[in-house]
């Protein structure tokens, strides 16, 4: 893990996006996919060297994927979920509106609530928010990564770590867990206004904790491409939010009973409107055609 960032005096990559943005459209399918120890990218970023800062803000809005490696260590993946299991396991699913005092909280999304949402899928999602004394140190962990991936989307590293939900718009800690059988995601697009990069944690392996589907992109020929399986625990992936995606429902062992860890699990840090915010920037389902 890096050391936290303190100060970044000025952000080339801001501009970059400007340009790139009044030169071309956002990218609509993938055209390749980078695969990076996380440490060297970090590195990249920080320096802000403009050939680099030129080279990577054109690739990701052309539509190139980056697969960054070793983010996290196995053992915090493996003991968080462990304790979100537990905790969602043992206290009832809920549903708390982002106003002033939300706690973190954990929902089953299923049956009718699957279409309640800006797009459809079926998960178990817990909500972390940075006001409630982090109890499972999501935020002590992710906060350092998610500062170098604000630097590369033009933002202060910082920016939004004190906001709360008067304040607009504030950081919110998804992990969601999509289990065997049921869990999928419509096709769908993210929000870019807060966010100019989607970043997806890999909390588990496809082939050991999932045997068939999870995430897919696709690509010039609308061709999928299925970027979990390049994924090791630990890794995580980024790319511009325009790219249309979706999960295929998650397939584990036959004997899977519901009880257990098994399925796809993901890590999904966000910067989010509140609902003090009417008019928000939201996901969008998308349908292809092929």
């Amino acid at each position: 893990m890096i050391p936290e960032l303190d100060v970044v005096s000025k952000n080339k990559f801001q501009e970059a996006w400007e340009v790139v943005k009044k030169n071309a459209p956002p990218c609509t399918r993938v055209r390749k996919i980078v695969s990076l120890p996380f440490k060297e990218f970090s590195q990249q970023v920080l320096a802000q060297e403009s050939h680099f800062v030129e080279d990577m803000v054109k690739s990701l809005y052309q539509g190139d994927l980056y697969i960054l490696r070793k983010v996290f260590s196995v053992d915090f993946i493996n003991q968080l979920k462990q304790k979100l299991w537990a905790w969602g396991n043992s206290t009832p699913s809920e549903f708390h509106k982002m106003f002033d005092g939300v706690p973190d909280f954990h929902r089953h999304i299923v049956g009718e609530l699957i279409q309640k949402y800006s797009f459809e899928a079926s998960k178990h999602s817990y909500y972390f928010f940075p006001w409630n004394n982090d109890p499972f140190s999501v935020f002590q962990a992710v906060r350092p990564v998610w500062r170098v991936i604000k630097v590369l989307g033009g933002s202060a590293p910082d920016r939004c770590e004190r906001h709360l939900p008067h304040d607009g718009v504030v950081e919110r800690m998804q992990v969601a867990h999509l289990p065997p059988g049921t869990g999928f995601m419509e096709m769908h697009t993210d929000p870019i206004e807060n966010n100019k990069i989607i970043i997806v944690g890999a909390m588990s392996k496809k082939g050991i904790d999932y045997l068939q589907g999870g995430v897919f992109f696709l690509d010039q020929n609308n061709q999928r491409v299925e970027i979990d399986n390049f994924l090791e625990m630990g890794d995580l992936y980024i790319g511009y939010p325009s790219l249309p995606h979706a999960v295929d429902t998650i397939e584990g062992d036959k004997n899977f009973t519901g009880l257990s860890l098994q399925g796809r699990w993901i890590l999904l840090p966000f910067m989010v409107y509140s609902d003090y915010v009417e008019t928000k920037d939201r996901s969008y389902p998308v349908k292809v055609r092929r």
